[in-house]
């Protein structure tokens, strides 16, 4: 049951996530690419920061700040929010992961915090995983291209597979 005394900490333990994720995500791709550069016997990301420690930082920044085109044949609304299904979907995902523990003075079990009347947790985690194949099919359908149709399609399908 939901009390309203609960909503500050749940608030705060929602931004946290929302906060770290994004962060972890770009650290991770900078792992990624060091480890790309070391196999393929590169320097990697170097360029930013002590030992290029800042470069995901930078290319966050990047990202933010690139100009938006947008071509003029394309579904405006669908373009902009097949995306941010993407998006949604693996921020919701994270809903169910267990942060804490189910009752502060037991530390048997853990239970997630930020949804924790959410009991069916893996079924939740696999609904909302395959609600992100609509943002790749609009995405491919807002571009009013058959052969990003077909790319859509075909990436959807990898998705579905694997």
């Amino acid at each position: 049951m939901f009390e309203w005394q609960n909503l500050w900490p749940l608030s705060v333990a929602i931004g946290i996530v929302l906060a770290v994720v994004p962060i972890v995500g770009l650290y991770m791709t900078f792992v990624e690419r060091k480890i790309a550069a070391w196999i393929q016997d590169r320097v990697g990301p170097n360029r930013v920061g002590p030992l290029g420690l800042f470069q995901a930082i930078a290319d966050g920044i990047k990202i933010f700040l690139k100009e938006q085109i947008i071509p003029g044949h394309v579904n405006g609304v669908v373009y902009f929010f097949a995306p941010t299904i993407g998006l949604m979907c693996a921020m919701l995902s994270i809903a169910v992961v267990p942060f804490g523990p189910a009752d502060p003075n037991d530390h048997s079990g853990f239970r997630a915090i930020i949804a924790p009347g959410v009991d069916i947790g893996l079924l939740f985690l696999l609904a909302i995983s395959s609600l992100s194949a609509y943002g790749i099919i609009l995405g491919g359908w807002a571009s009013n291209n058959k052969y990003s149709l077909f790319g859509a399609i075909r990436s959807c399908a990898q998705f579905i597979l694997y």
